[in-house]
């Protein structure tokens, strides 16, 4: 059984793998992730002789592919052991679009054909909820982030944190998309008024 954890930030996703790793019950994985470079860069240089090294350009959809398409092909060999995946393919669809949509087809086909799996995409549906979360996590981030000190400290700046919300509805939607469009076996968690004992609690019985 596969059981991915899946979302947006703000969520408690970490926090909620964290208690599950604790349980020992699950084999755990990191999915490979990526920035949003349009291709990565190599150097290599041939053994034994003065050659300078050389730098490749190899684009960021080849990368994608190979790394996910291996990761894949590897979790299908311990695939009749709970395995707990710290996200997947599904966060690079999300997160950095491919040119090359097709691609999402082929992880999906894998995914879909050779495991029992289920996606718990953890959300946070309470707008206040999220805001007092991205105010705490900017002001414990504060020196990545835009606001004013004041009598009580690092105060984050309004416009700050309502991009963000916006950011996060966006990401949120696009999550849903993917999932309604691919037919994704998914759980929806709203983790807005759930500590995340409760949150670990309700994955590990649904892979029990």
């Amino acid at each position: 059984m596969l059981s991915i954890i899946e979302g947006a930030n703000y969520v408690g996703k970490t926090t909620t793998l964290d208690i599950l790793k604790k349980k020992k019950t699950f084999m755990h994985f990191y999915h490979p992730r990526f920035n949003d470079a349009q291709h990565f860069a190599f150097n290599y240089n041939v053994a034994g002789t003065v050659i300078y090294p050389h730098n490749i350009q190899i684009p960021r959809d080849v990368v994608y592919q190979i790394s996910h398409m291996t990761c894949l092909k590897y979790l299908v060999s311990v695939k009749d052991k709970k395995v707990l995946l710290d996200r997947c393919f599904l966060s690079e669809m999300v997160y950095n679009e491919l040119y090359d949509k097709q691609i999402y087809h082929e992880f999906v086909n894998v995914l879909k054909t050779n495991f029992p799996y289920k996606i718990f995409l953890l959300i946070v549906n309470d707008n206040e909820v999220l805001r007092k979360r991205i105010i705490e996590r900017l002001k414990k981030d504060h020196g990545k982030g835009f606001g004013i000190r004041d009598s009580k400290g690092f105060v984050p700046e309004p416009e700050t944190v309502e991009e963000k919300i916006k950011s996060q509805r966006k990401i949120e939607a696009k999550y849903n998309e993917f999932v309604v469009s691919f037919g994704l076996n998914t759980l929806f968690i709203d983790t807005s008024h759930m500590k995340q004992k409760e949150v670990a609690k309700i994955i590990a019985e649904a892979t029990a």
